[in-house]
């Protein structure tokens, strides 16, 4: 039992750092394998997986009835329609500008103009100009892969100008029709539909006259490139990157891992939708009139020289094919910001993909997340909302706190006859024991009763983690002087070195913390014999914090001052 309370704090403090990372398995339990999953390596990565097509089922003998017995694709001279020259149509809203390549009628680049990188250029979410975004691929009935993201669209109805293809989606909707002939009578169409005011766009897609080319009832929706980068150390991102699908109501997930080998899950059933999401935005592809037939997803971590280290993704959405002269289907496609009100808003539980910390203290991540935007509509500037955020959660804390210093108080009126209970009983520990919790209940004291309010802050602090690390209302967000991103760490310096736990980055919060950390231990330490944890707790934790957001850094430090100020003003009076 400890002597007093800053023997209980200062023990509860050790435990903290030593259980953390149980604490971490507790509330983060690894996710079992699913059984119905079907897990696929290849040595390179595709567009789509081609074990996966293989395994759907072959038309029925009623659809197929008129491919004729000879090679089904012979006549059809696909190397004209590749040898198309490319051409670009660019897109432009208020909100992002996009660059649409002829070939495959995919999407090339896609600039989100609100949303800069440490350079101040906009943030590209498509930078390594690889095709195959929104292309459409099947598998044909001579057991090969027919894939248009090479093939050359024609836009229909569309002029260039002084600028080439060139569309600027100011005040309303603006649709674009790209067309691949195949023939006088097969063709593929793809409509876009984009929007002035909105991240999200819709992608109508007409199949004529294909049926005698199905191998199999369904044919994908394929995202090839995945998504890029985009903050200044990908080191701080790599966590992030993942893709998703979401199958009936339980989402699949696919992290590429920490090693280069590339992996690749095939799923079936219904598929409310696919995704790839990087630190703060994400692209998703969501079927709209019914639900995708399965889903692919692949991943591998990539380690370059420019780059220290990259997760690359693939997804395809397997939607069925009714052999029908004309086939049509409609999605909505997102591109664009993680924003949790943006993308609840499709109501089709796309926001499962926003990473709020441990499933016990997601309810209180949200609750904080909702509160801090709420009241950044009255105070402009994230940094001062935390502040707001630290001293009401400190006045709701008060009464707590105060008990807390009632409760040191008293330990310290109790520590002579503690000290003479150690010397009367030290032989007999279990009589120590007995007789020391006697002494408590004769006084009415609790000895734990310092640390309940550092309890109920544990919490909190775990909750505003993911809150400030990756939701993007704090990306870039100024605070004052050399704060100029909550959710990064505050360096002003580079060390030449990099020192073990602490890293090369001289970050200011964090010293400001222990700091404070400091002055209220020596504050509440009476017991000599804690001297040497008064100066070991500070440096441990500075170890700790120094890689940690400067938001959620700024929240404790201003915690931390107020709990001295109300111990001093408490000690004065």
């Amino acid at each position: 039992t400890p002597s007093n309370s800053s023997a209980a704090s200062d023990v509860y403090k050790r435990q903290i750092i030593i259980l953390t990372p149980y604490y971490q398995r507790l509330f983060m339990p690894q996710k079992p394998e699913i059984t119905r999953k079907r897990v696929y390596s290849d040595t390179t990565i595709t567009l789509i997986d081609s074990s996966a097509l293989k395994k759907r089922p072959i038309a029925t003998k009623k659809a197929s009835e008129n491919i004729k017995k000879e090679e089904p694709l012979s006549g059809f001279n696909f190397d004209n329609l590749r040898k198309i020259p490319e051409e670009e149509v660019i897109i432009e809203t208020p909100l992002y500008k996009g660059v649409i390549s002829t070939k495959g009628a995919t999407i090339k680049k896609w600039i989100i103009k609100s949303y800069l990188k440490s350079d101040n250029s906009p943030v590209n979410l498509i930078d390594n100009n690889r095709r195959g975004n929104l292309s459409i691929a099947f598998l044909t009935v001579d057991d090969k892969i027919l894939n248009f993201s090479d093939f050359g669209f024609l836009p229909v109805n569309l002029e260039k100008n002084d600028k080439g293809y060139y569309i600027n989606v100011d005040k309303e909707e603006k649709k674009i029709t790209f067309v691949l002939n195949i023939d006088k009578e097969k063709k593929v169409e793809k409509e876009f539909i984009f929007y002035p005011d909105r991240y999200d766009f819709d992608l109508k897609l007409k199949l004529v006259n294909l049926s005698d080319f199905f191998g199999a009832r369904s044919y994908y929706v394929i995202w090839g490139s995945g998504l890029s980068f985009t903050e200044k150390n990908p080191l701080y991102e790599i966590r992030y990157s993942k893709a998703y699908a979401l199958m009936g109501t339980e989402i699949e997930k696919m992290d590429a891992g920490k090693n280069t080998v590339e992996k690749s899950k095939a799923l079936s059933g219904d598929t409310r939708w696919v995704a790839v999401r990087n630190k703060y935005f994400t692209m998703a592809i969501i079927p709209r009139e019914k639900y995708g037939r399965g889903a692919v997803l692949k991943g591998v971590l990539r380690k370059e020289t420019a780059v220290p280290q990259r997760k690359e993704y693939q997804v395809s959405l397997e939607m069925g094919y009714n052999m029908e002269p004309v086939h049509t289907d409609q999605f909505t496609v997102y591109l664009g910001p993680l924003s949790y009100k943006l993308i609840k808003g499709f109501s089709v539980k796309l926001e499962k993909i926003m990473d709020f910390g441990w499933k016990y203290l997601r309810p209180l991540s949200k609750l904080i997340y909702h509160s801090l935007v709420l009241m950044y509509k009255v105070i402009p500037n994230y940094g001062f909302v935390i502040i707001v955020f630290a001293i009401l959660l400190n006045i709701i804390l008060y009464p707590l706190t105060m008990k807390s210093y009632k409760s040191m108080k008293e330990m310290q009126v109790l520590q002579p006859k503690l000290m003479e209970l150690k010397e009367k009983y030290k032989g007999d520990p279990q009589r120590l024991n007995k007789e020391t919790m006697k002494l408590y209940k004769e006084y009415g004291v609790n000895p734990m009763g310092s640390c309940l309010p550092l309890l109920l802050q544990m919490p909190v602090f775990f909750a505003l983690y993911p809150v400030f690390r990756s939701t993007i209302e704090f990306r870039g967000a100024k605070f004052i002087w050399w704060i100029k991103d909550l959710s990064s760490p505050d360096t002003v310096a580079k060390l030449p070195f990099s020192l073990p736990m602490y890293g090369n980055e001289v970050n200011v919060l964090p010293i400001i913390w222990v700091v404070t950390m400091f002055i209220s231990q020596k504050m509440t330490m009476k017991d000599p014999k804690q001297k040497f944890m008064v100066y070991f707790m500070p440096i441990m934790m500075l170890l700790f914090f120094n890689r940690l957001s400067s938001g959620l850094v700024l929240y404790w430090t201003i915690f931390n001052l107020l709990s001295v100020l109300q111990r001093y003003i408490t000690k004065s009076g």
